[in-house]
């Protein structure tokens, strides 16, 4: 796998507010973009996608989508996801099993995270991009 340091894995919470044109998060997420620092994995994409209100909205944004660097889950990251899901729920943690794969790849990967959902604020292993860094 190719350096991922000071890369950002955005959460879907944060694309949305982007296509929804909020100005803050569009100007961090433009920056992270134009720095080549933005990937996506394949929950967020699935997410956003089904998120979407017709066929050309979402045809447009798998345009969008597929120019952003992906990070492939492969059988192993399955397994780790696994026991990361399973650690959480051991320590009373109940998040959301797509969040869960999304926070575990930033973990494996060290990537930062960036989202608005609060529930990554308690694993305390992730790499939080607050975005004015």
């Amino acid at each position: 796998m190719k350096n991922l340091t000071g890369k950002v894995l955005i959460d879907t919470s944060i694309w949305i507010e982007y296509f929804r044109g909020n100005s803050e998060i569009t100007n961090f997420v433009d920056l992270l973009i134009d720095e080549d620092r933005a990937v996506i994995v394949g929950p967020v994409i699935s997410e956003l996608i089904q998120s979407v209100k017709d066929k050309t909205k979402a045809e447009e944004l798998i345009t969008n989508i597929k120019a952003l660097p992906y990070i492939d889950i492969r059988k192993s990251d399955w397994i780790d996801i696994g026991l990361f899901s399973f650690k959480l729920r051991k320590k009373g943690l109940t998040i959301p099993f797509m969040d869960t794969i999304i926070a575990a790849v930033a973990i494996k990967y060290h990537l930062s995270m960036y989202s608005l959902d609060k529930h990554f604020d308690y694993i305390e292993e992730l790499l939080k991009f607050q975005g004015n860094k």
